[in-house]
């Protein structure tokens, strides 16, 4: 488990644990990526270890147990399908009451804590309420507004924030990436490591090709053959490799600073001289209404095909 950053939300914990003072349930929140639920994952690697020096060892038998995510004592809650069900709440409070079979203490772990339905977390209420003996509840969400706050009350909030981009570059070149795509990666990702891993190459070809297709003037029959395409890769990914070239035209025209996208460094200052500061912030602020939309839009062709056509009406003439 190869945890970046986020060294002083692990040694809250650690201090927490040491003094046997951890609180029964702690809600981690921040943007997605980011490594909330790995975060947690490691802290219950190093409760478990058995190992007599630095913890954890990754050699005995409870650090790989919590590798494989087969260890007893751990519980690991994701969706299914759609939501975490109640009937997923009713078997962890079930096998809660029970003893820790191997450590020291049972640890369960929400993923994506916001998607259970409201059975769910009005069952999970009642844990939180009365939480059992030697069990610590992790929840993982990236919205936590969506989350009762009943639930966020009864928790202790740990917030971890995007990696700072130098040390995301830096891994992500230790990951055999070279300097040019790191950084565009670490870009757009707003300091996500899961999402600058997540970015296919082809994608971000494809992007920035219809991009410069667009700004060249593209038929409507181009605009909505891209737009088709694009609803089949990953909508935030896309979404964030095009707010990272018009950041790089905001960025070229108000502070003269060279563009990330240095593929298309000739294209995005052909556009910062042509647009003026007003359009180019108002086609950011397009692209972010489009990512706020995008968890809620069931026709992804459809965004798509709206946010190009307003795009490329800002670059005609």
């Amino acid at each position: 488990m190869d945890l970046i950053g986020h060294k002083q939300q692990l040694e809250l914990l650690r201090k927490a644990r040491s003094m046997a003072r951890l609180a029964h349930a702690y809600v981690f929140t921040g943007p997605d990526g980011v490594g909330k639920k790995l975060a947690a994952l490691l802290f219950a690697k190093e409760t478990f270890c058995t190992s007599a020096g630095p913890r954890p060892c990754d050699e005995c038998p409870q650090c790989k147990k919590v590798e494989s995510m087969n260890h007893p004592d751990l519980i690991i809650i994701s969706a299914e399908k759609k939501d975490i069900t109640i009937d997923q709440t009713r078997q962890m409070q079930s096998s809660v009451q029970k003893f820790a079979m191997e450590g020291p203490c049972k640890i369960v772990i929400i993923d994506e804590a916001e998607r259970m339905n409201s059975a769910s977390a009005n069952s999970l209420l009642k844990t939180l309420e009365e939480p059992p003996k030697d069990t610590y509840l992790f929840l993982i969400t990236s919205r936590p507004h969506m989350l009762p706050p009943t639930i966020i009350s009864r928790c202790q909030r740990i917030s971890f924030s995007p990696l700072p981009t130098n040390e995301l570059v830096t891994y992500l070149v230790s990951r055999d990436i070279d300097n040019k795509t790191a950084a565009i990666l670490a870009g757009v990702s707003g300091g996500s490591i899961g999402m600058a891993l997540s970015f296919p190459a082809d994608v971000i070809g494809d992007v920035v090709s219809a991009v410069e297709g667009v700004w060249g003037g593209a038929q409507d029959s181009d605009i909505l053959e891209v737009a088709q395409r694009w609803s089949a890769f990953d909508t935030n990914s896309v979404l964030a490799i095009l707010l990272g070239i018009y950041r790089d035209i905001a960025l070229l025209k108000n502070a003269n600073i060279l563009p990330l996208f240095s593929s298309m460094s000739k294209a995005i200052e052909n556009e910062s001289e042509k647009l003026s500061p007003s359009v180019i912030q108002e086609n950011i602020a397009i692209i972010k209404s489009a990512q706020a939309d995008a968890d809620t839009t069931y026709n992804k062709q459809l965004l798509f095909e709206e946010l190009l056509f307003k795009l490329a009406g800002s670059h005609a003439g």
